[in-house]
């Protein structure tokens, strides 16, 4: 009976130990937080710290982080700069569904991936840039872009993928 106890105690701290390390990715995830009245000199981690531009957002995520982004319209570029991994993805998101507006007016494209994985854009109108609402050009591969509307660009089409491994 005593070995059996001893046996169990170890089965049940290597299943613990691996558990803690199995979840070790969303431990260190965070959600930010953008709105347009913003302060990219924020934390970013609530609406009261909130950072101004997705593009801020964008150059530092890391893998499993989620950017909240409020309701308005949003004039620029982003440019994602790092890859989620799998089942850890970085992801970009109105926070009321449609509620954001990216406008690339100005831009060749609104959302550029390039050589980036496992990125997911999802809930926002995406409109008016002057050749593609998202562009994912490179080795990119394993993003996800769902749930978005994206009308209006002037050259090519809502999305465009270009490059030998995207995905």
């Amino acid at each position: 009976m005593y070995i059996f106890i001893q046996s169990m105690k170890r089965f049940s701290i290597i299943i613990l130990f691996l558990s803690f390390f199995l979840e070790l990715p969303s431990l260190y995830s965070a959600i930010y937080y953008v709105k347009t009245n913003g302060n990219n000199s924020s934390t970013g981690l609530s609406w009261v710290q909130a950072w101004k531009t997705i593009s801020h957002a964008a150059s530092n995520v890391v893998f499993s982080d989620i950017v909240n982004v409020s309701n308005g319209i949003y004039n620029e570029k982003v440019f994602v700069s790092n890859s989620g991994s799998p089942g850890n993805y970085i992801t970009f998101r109105s926070y009321n569904p449609h509620g954001t507006v990216l406008d690339g007016t100005g831009f060749s494209y609104a959302f550029f991936v390039t050589n980036r994985n496992y990125i997911r854009i999802q809930d926002f109108i995406i409109r008016k840039a002057d050749r593609a609402g998202v562009y994912i050009t490179g080795s990119s591969t394993n993003n996800i872009i769902t749930n978005n509307i994206i009308c209006s660009n002037i050259t090519y089409a809502g999305i465009l993928l270009n490059g030998d491994n995207v995905d």
